[in-house]
C-alpha cells in the first residue's frame, strides 16, 4: 500500500492496470489488486468475527459519547476507527 502526493494522480479512485486507488482520510492511497481473495472459515476466525460484531454493536449504541472520548485521535483515524482500535487491542489475547 502506498500513500500518493501527486498532481497527476490527484484523487485517483478506482482499478488501474494491476493497482487500486481509493481515497481515505483526504489522502489517496494505492494497493495492488487481489484478484484470489480467501475468506478462511476457521473457528478462531468466526471467534474473531463475532467479536468485530460485537464492538459494532456497542458503537451504535454508544456513537455519539464515544466521538466525543476520542477527539485527541490522530487526524488520519475516523471517530469510529478509533475506538474499535482500542477494543480490539483489548480483545486481542486469546480466548
Amino acid at each position: 500500500m502506498a500513500v500518493i502526493n501527486s498532481v497527476a494522480v490527484g484523487a485517483a479512485k478506482g482499478k488501474v492496470g494491476n493497482l487500486v486507488y481509493s481515497r481515505n482520510a483526504g489522502r489517496t492511497i494505492a494497493r495492488e489488486y487481489q484478484p484470489n481473495v480467501k475468506n478462511p472459515n476457521t473457528p478462531e476466525q468466526q471467534a474473531q468475527r463475532t467479536r468485530m460484531s460485537a464492538i459494532v454493536g456497542l458503537w451504535t449504541i454508544f456513537s455519539n459519547p464515544m466521538a466525543k472520548a476520542f477527539r485527541g485521535r490522530k487526524r488520519t483515524t475516523s471517530a469510529y476507527n478509533a475506538p474499535m482500535w482500542r477494543k480490539c487491542q483489548a480483545l486481542a489475547t486469546p480466548m
